[in-house]
């Protein structure tokens, strides 16, 4: 049986408006116990707050599990591939449950890795420490390189605009999880033991 791999901003919803036919759409899966994941590159949300947001929007049935997020993708692509564990971390309560689900540690000073997720409150120090980390040597790492985030029928700044202002002023190129990278989909499918001839996107 296939499982429908569907994406979220812009395609179930616009910030707080649904898109048309996504809610039918859903209950048709539900319905006919189709596999649905809801893949997406918003790294903002945990996985409680992404059900709650879809089931306030009049979705039904919605679980935790149903979501594989950019964090979550960028945890564990860290954790498979390096040993170390002290991060500086940009990002949201997303990015921060998806980091401590894989035991990293957070800290102010010597960070092995910078995870740069969206944060709508970061400012110019906290900008500077992470490139601080870059120059010292620290892996960049961005969640996903997403230039613009669908809201209401208009468009915010992406995490893409602030990973490439740290790749600007760094010289260093972000290593980058999120869609459209191959990254964030082999590690879902190793996560939920699927091959990619088991999938369809939507």
């Amino acid at each position: 049986m296939k499982t429908y791999l569907i994406d979220l901003d812009g395609t179930m919803y616009s910030g707080n408006t649904n898109i048309d036919g996504a809610r039918e759409f859903i209950t048709y899966l539900q319905e006919k116990g189709l596999p649905y994941i809801f893949l997406t590159n918003n790294a903002t949300r945990t996985k409680t707050q992404a059900k709650e947001h879809m089931l306030n929007l009049g979705f039904k049935n919605i679980k935790e599990d149903d979501f594989f997020t950019s964090a979550i993708a960028t945890a564990k692509y860290i954790a498979k591939n390096y040993s170390e564990r002290k991060c500086f971390m940009i990002g949201e309560s997303g990015l921060e449950e998806a980091l401590k689900e894989e035991n990293f540690i957070f800290v102010e000073d010597k960070a092995d890795f910078v995870v740069v997720g969206l944060d709508r409150k970061a400012n110019y120090t906290k900008y500077s420490e992470a490139l601080h980390h870059i120059l010292a040597g620290a892996k960049f790492i961005a969640t996903n390189s997403d230039r613009l985030l669908a809201n209401n029928g208009t468009f915010d700044l992406g995490n893409g605009a602030t990973v490439n202002m740290l790749e600007y002023a760094s010289g260093v190129e972000a290593i980058k999880v999120g869609k459209p990278y191959q990254t964030i989909l082999n590690i879902l499918l190793e996560d939920k033991n699927l091959k990619k001839e088991d999938i369809i996107f939507r």
